[in-house]
């Protein structure tokens, strides 16, 4: 035996018996805890979803047992121990106890867990739990978008309103379209933050005049869902004013072939400008820059009669007919043409007196018959062209058609029957309280622009505000 051994036992043969004896043992050395960390937090978490955090518990000597974890709920009843069965600690190493927050209301709530083992001559440990519940909720308007006429290669744009009405941010991951005619026009992904609102914007862009019809579902993830917004474009079945962009009386839908132009319309007076003004599929026509007479020449080229295809600057004077048929002003050797029209009485020239006045002339509204023909301004504004009773002047404004007169009755079918600028008012084409839908469009009351299916449902007023057929 060692020196340094030996020291004990000489020590006691020195001092009295007593002084040698001792309640410590030579033995195992205790165990002890610790825990990490003592304070834990959820963080925010959606009503109706879980969180866990894991509780770290150290040893160090032998190996012990947890004995028993309390958890004491101080605000809510929604932290509990999901470990089970209880940890052994290792010599010298660590157990995990995982702890799960479920909340099934909103608010801040709190907990206690308290640890006990067989360490540290049974000594407990506290950890201090937080967590905080938030409520997704948020509305969403219109449900349908009516992106009205939109034509091929141009695009039209539609919002609608996300309003985030709850305690947690949202986020807009996507939104997924059934048709490649329409599609997002907005950033994503696009944070909404609890009490905010954001646009979202829905682009129509058709390939071509159909109508089309699809659906958008905006993806917020599974925080909160919305039925599909309807979408449709083109879709002259369900009325509305916004086929009627131009405000002529006629519709797209009634074949206005252009509909930014107020001008251009059927039944519209045509005037030399390069446009289809009446919308017959013929630019120009009766117009001085259009040859009327087919023989290659216009009035504007010097053709002096261009309701008359023998008569025209590129023809051989004929001097027996006493028509100046080349038009260069002359007429027949010998044969009076007082007015100097080209025409001489002898050639059917009714009104020798009036230059403005003989075969192939233009008729104008001045109660002359200015082509000779036997018929007063037809084809002016003075004449009832399409003999319902009313002339242009009168305030017939499409004189093509009899079934259009400020005498006729409105009806649906994208005309302004009546000619008192409306198109099918009254009727379920038309969109009479001005909210954007008729009755062919879904609106179920259409003298309440509060009332359509792009508006949110109001409970308890006793009125189907969105038109879904369901009251409150």
């Amino acid at each position: 035996m060692s020196r340094l051994h030996l020291w004990p036992v000489l020590l006691c043969a020195l001092l009295p018996l007593s002084a040698c004896k001792s309640d410590v043992s030579v033995g195992k050395l205790e165990s002890t805890m610790s825990v990490t960390p003592l304070f834990a937090d959820f963080g925010r978490v959606a009503v109706g979803d879980i969180a866990t955090v894991d509780v770290t518990v150290t040893g160090q000597g032998d190996a012990f047992d947890i004995l028993n974890v309390q958890v004491l709920n101080i605000e809510g009843g929604y932290i509990a121990l999901d470990t089970d069965p209880l940890p052994t600690v290792p010599s010298d190493g660590t157990g995990l106890l995982t702890f799960s927050y479920s909340p099934t209301e909103p608010g801040y709530h709190y907990a206690r867990a308290t640890i006990s083992s067989a360490a540290d001559r049974g000594n407990t440990r506290e950890v201090e739990m937080t967590g905080e519940a938030a409520q997704p909720s948020a509305t969403l308007e219109p449900g349908l978008l009516d992106f009205g006429r939109v034509p091929a290669g141009e695009v039209g744009l539609g919002n609608v309103t996300v309003v985030n009405t709850g305690t947690m941010d949202l986020v807009l991951d996507s939104v997924h379209v059934d048709h490649a005619a329409f599609y997002g026009d907005s950033s994503l992904p696009l944070d909404i933050p609890a009490g905010a609102s954001e646009t979202v914007t829905l682009a129509f862009s058709p390939a071509d005049d159909d109508a089309i019809n699809g659906t958008a579902t905006l993806d917020f993830g599974r925080w909160v869902s919305f039925d599909p917004i309807v979408m449709r474009g083109n879709d002259c079945s369900v009325g509305g004013s916004t086929f009627d962009q131009d405000a002529d009386g006629v519709s797209w839908c009634a074949d206005d072939c252009d509909d930014s132009r107020p001008d251009v319309r059927p039944g519209g007076t045509e005037v030399c400008d390069g446009a289809d003004n009446d919308c017959n599929g013929v630019v120009d026509d009766g117009t001085s820059c259009f040859d009327d007479d087919g023989d290659g020449y216009t009035e504007e080229e010097g053709d002096c009669a261009d309701g008359d295809s023998t008569v025209n600057p590129g023809v051989e004077e004929d001097y027996g007919n006493g028509i100046d048929d080349d038009c260069d002003g002359t007429t027949d050797y010998g044969d009076t043409d007082t007015d100097g029209d080209g025409y001489a009485p002898s050639a059917g020239d009714c009104n020798d007196a009036n230059a403005d006045i003989h075969p192939g002339a233009t008729e104008t509204a001045d109660g002359l018959d200015n082509d000779c023909d036997g018929v007063t301004d037809e084809g002016t504004d003075a004449y009832d062209d399409d003999g319902d009773g009313y002339t242009e002047v009168a305030g017939d404004c499409n004189d093509t058609d009899s079934a259009v007169s400020p005498g006729a009755t409105e009806t649906a079918n994208w005309l302004d029957d009546d000619c008192d600028g409306d198109v099918d008012e009254g009727t379920a084409y038309a969109d009479d309280d001005g909210d954007g839908f008729s009755e062919a469009g879904g609106d179920c009351d259409d003298t309440d622009a509060s009332v359509s299916p792009a508006v949110l449902e109001t409970s308890g007023n006793g009125i189907d505000d969105d038109c879904d057929g369901t009251i409150d």
